[in-house]
């Protein structure tokens, strides 16, 4: 009866001391989830090599510019010919669980904005986000999947912002797309710019070598309130 007794003790104790890990784990997890942090995307800052930018270029529309230094927009490249340019970017591999180096699931996106550097300065752009799959191969031609050349209007999202095409580094907010590729992970692809005048423009890309500072940048606020709507610069 005694050895029962004890028996029926330590079945209590053990539960007793398994509800106490579990909720210590959950408090951990609860509390890792919600810290409040500021996340940095930048090719070769800390490790991170997930951008994903280049240019589509209807004067050649067979051609890949992922590997170049600078990414372009223009409505009219080469002068006179009225043929488009249009740049896109994308930042992999920034949502998951690796500790203070992605978005974790359930985090609130406070603040996101997208920086980058102008060094061939022109008229403004249009930023959108993208709706389909590309990389840094991709072409004129070979952009979307209804086999017409160029960006068309189903394959872009409604217009994000007016960027800045003059010389300098602009940021521009982009909490919105943060924040909806945060819920749904099969729309993270990323974000394109529609040349709106006929003065080009050239941004440095991830490829740039001479100043790493220069390449383009995402930052991300986390849990730090709700989110804000800081203007572009």
């Amino acid at each position: 009866m005694r050895h029962e007794t004890l028996r029926l003790a330590d079945r209590r104790l053990n539960r007793l001391r398994l509800i106490a890990l579990l909720a210590m784990g959950f408090v951990l997890v609860s509390a890792l989830s919600g810290a409040a942090s500021t996340l940095v995307f930048q090719d070769g800052l800390n490790g991170y090599a997930g951008t994903v930018d280049t240019f589509l270029a209807r004067s050649a529309p067979t051609s890949q510019r992922g590997g170049w230094t600078s990414v372009e927009w223009d409505s009219d490249d080469p002068p006179g010919t009225g043929q488009d340019n249009i740049s896109l970017i994308r930042f992999d591999n920034i949502f998951g669980t690796n500790g203070a180096t992605q978005i974790p699931p359930g985090a609130e996106i406070t603040l996101a904005q997208l920086t980058y550097t102008v060094n061939n300065s022109g008229d403004d752009g249009d930023l959108y986000e993208a709706l389909v799959d590309w990389d840094e191969s991709v072409t004129y031609v070979g952009f979307g999947s209804n086999g017409t050349p160029g960006v068309q209007a189903n394959e872009h999202g409604d217009l994000l912002a007016s960027i800045s095409g003059s010389s300098g580094t602009h940021s521009v907010n982009v909490t919105t797309s943060l924040a909806a590729w945060l819920g749904n992970p099969t729309s993270r692809h990323g974000w394109l710019v529609l040349p709106v005048g006929s003065d080009g423009v050239e941004f440095r890309s991830s490829e740039y070598t001479t100043s790493t500072a220069l390449r383009p940048k995402l930052t991300v606020v986390i849990n730090e309130g709700p989110p804000r709507s800081e203007e572009h610069t």
